[in-house]
């Protein structure tokens, strides 16, 4: 699922063995107001990655946040919305390294004599890490007023269109949980 979802988002996340989602927004705004939205009209910034670069993906995570946004009861408009809706996705190799000590005993072991020896393994795993976020600026402010952002290891192997939706909806159910904040 290098194509995160999102996850990232997308990669989402079912795909990801954890993912983890953080928000910000500004406690002044008042939310109560946001019943309508519309997406901002243009394509996520590019990222070298050619699966998130496509349109496919592009209407898929959009496709996903929609549905997100219609169980909380707000409504898509084209015209004179109460916030705008974007995202941005990014894909980056990472490493983790992980050293643990191997224990060998010998001699007796009840009588005191003997002796331990630890050996250190290291051991070195390169994988893919997804962001995914989404950004929701106020209408007619036009100023970000929320972000959500999930993170998350994205697995080997690339989900089919089917599943790569499923994760994209519970990668965007995962970052909305508290939109709008309270």
């Amino acid at each position: 699922m290098r194509s995160l979802m999102i996850a990232l988002l997308v990669a989402a996340i079912a795909g990801c063995s954890t993912i983890s989602v953080t928000a910000d927004y500004d406690p002044e705004e008042d939310f109560s107001v946001y019943h309508t939205y519309t997406w901002i009209p243009r394509n996520p910034q590019a990222t070298g990655n050619p699966r998130l670069d496509t349109p496919m993906y592009h209407d898929r995570v959009r496709e996903a946040v929609d549905r997100v946004l219609a169980q909380k009861g707000f409504r898509k408009v084209g015209d004179d919305p109460d916030f705008w809706i974007t995202f941005h996705q990014a894909v980056e190799q990472k490493l983790d390294v992980r050293t643990m000590n191997s224990g060998y005993h010998s001699g007796y072991y009840g009588g005191g004599r003997g002796w331990t020896m630890s050996v250190p393994e290291t051991r070195v795993t390169e994988y893919e890490q997804g962001t995914f976020v989404i950004d929701i600026a106020d209408a007619r402010e036009k100023e970000l007023v929320w972000r959500g952002i999930a993170t998350g290891r994205l697995s080997k192997t690339p989900p089919g269109p089917a599943e790569q939706r499923e994760q994209f909806f519970q990668v965007a159910t995962e970052i909305l949980v508290d939109f709008p904040p309270r």
